[in-house]
Parts: structure tokens; C-alpha cells; sequence
């Protein structure tokens, strides 16, 4: 081995290594820890989940796609009627039919936000 390669490797060696940096907690796993989702054998509609998410971050929350994304790694969804469903504890979610209703129309107007409006009304004929 050369005298020049040699250097290089001894001045490698001394070089501290980086700690690697813990991966920050998605918004997901931060509305599940703060309001203490669980698993659970109840069918909760993926809007009303998402609508308590967006009233938890006032104004800040990242878009539904992405939540969704990072939710499905942990909890297992179910497709019922075209709509997605996670079965979770219920408590935590309001469940009442006025709760669940306000919750679909917002998610309409998210799901409009994002595929514009002809794709919301193909939805809407299903």
C-alpha cells in the first residue's frame, strides 16, 4: 500500500463518526400519540380521523394524502362502500351521525382541494 494511501485511511480513521439522526415523528404518528389512538375492532371512517387531525392543527396540517400515507403503516385500513375505514378504539372519535356527516363534507372539499372538482363529482355519482 502506498505511503499516500495509507495517510488517507490513518486521517479517515480520526475523522469522529456522525451519530445518525433519529427520524422526527411524522404528523401521523403525532396525532396517534397525543390522543392515544389504539388499534381496535371498530370500523372508523378515514374523514372523521382526518377531520379531528385538522381541527387538532388548526390550520397546519399536512394534506390528507400524506396523512394517510404514514396512518396506513400502522393501523390496517378496510375498504367498505368506497370509502376507506381503520379499525381503531372508537374513543377519542365522535362517532354521532351529525359529527360523521360534517366530517364527509369536509373531506369532500379536501378531496376536491386536491383532484379538482370533476373527480369529486364522479365520486359523488358512486
Amino acid at each position: 500500500m502506498s505511503d499516500k494511501l495509507k495517510d488517507l485511511m490513518d486521517l479517515a480513521k480520526l475523522v469522529p463518526k456522525q451519530e445518525k439522526k433519529k427520524r422526527p415523528d411524522n404528523e401521523a404518528e403525532k396525532f396517534i400519540k397525543h390522543f392515544n389512538v389504539q388499534k381496535g375492532e371498530e370500523l372508523v371512517p378515514a374523514y372523521v380521523i382526518y377531520d379531528k387531525y385538522k381541527s387538532w392543527k388548526k390550520g397546519n396540517a399536512m394534506d390528507m394524502k400524506w396523512f394517510f400515507k404514514h396512518f396506513i403503516k400502522i393501523f390496517e385500513r378496510v375498504k367498505k362502500e368506497g370509502s376507506s375505514f381503520y379499525k381503531l378504539d372508537p374513543k377519542g372519535f365522535d362517532l354521532r351521525e351529525e359529527n360523521v356527516w360534517r366530517a364527509r363534507r369536509h373531506i369532500r372539499r379536501e378531496y376536491e382541494k386536491i383532484y379538482g372538482n370533476k373527480e369529486a363529482t364522479k365520486e359523488k355519482s358512486k
